[in-house]
């Protein structure tokens, strides 16, 4: 694979095929999100959104239109979180100060079976005192 950083800037734009995935290196830990799982991205120059189907990431900094624009036609490969120092840096136009992965919840929803009335009362006679128990619907389970 081709790859070429962009001004010296915190992220990796592929030249050449399209990467596999994206390769986000976090300060404690990295995590690598498939092109296939991407939904959507939006965002200006200061902060961008990209939604994939089980991570939603948050990129601020500045100059990141750039950024923008490749991730929508899934060019870069990875994208990095600056060290404390790289952080505060204000001549450079183009840069990562802060990345926030979110984990996205999968809620997953119990549906007990769906219990029917199996007897319903019915009036004997022309009294209502008593009542017989006539069958009417099985149990059935969604």
């Amino acid at each position: 694979m081709n790859a070429a950083s962009v001004d010296r800037t915190h992220w990796t734009i592929g030249n050449g095929d399209r990467p596999p995935a994206m390769e986000i290196v976090l300060v404690k830990t990295t995590l690598v999100l498939s092109w296939n799982q991407f939904i959507f991205a939006e965002g200006d120059d200061d902060e961008i959104h990209i939604a994939f189907a089980s991570h939603d990431v948050i990129v601020r900094g500045a100059g990141l239109s750039v950024l923008l624009q490749a991730v929508t036609t899934n060019r870069v490969s990875s994208i990095r979180e600056p060290g404390r120092a790289d952080r505060f840096a204000t001549n450079a136009a183009r840069l990562i100060r802060e990345i926030e992965v979110r984990t996205k919840t999968i809620i997953r929803r119990y549906s007990p079976p769906v219990l029917k009335i199996d007897t319903i009362p019915k009036p004997v006679g022309l009294g209502l005192r008593r009542l017989r128990q006539v069958p009417l619907v099985k149990y059935f389970s969604s």
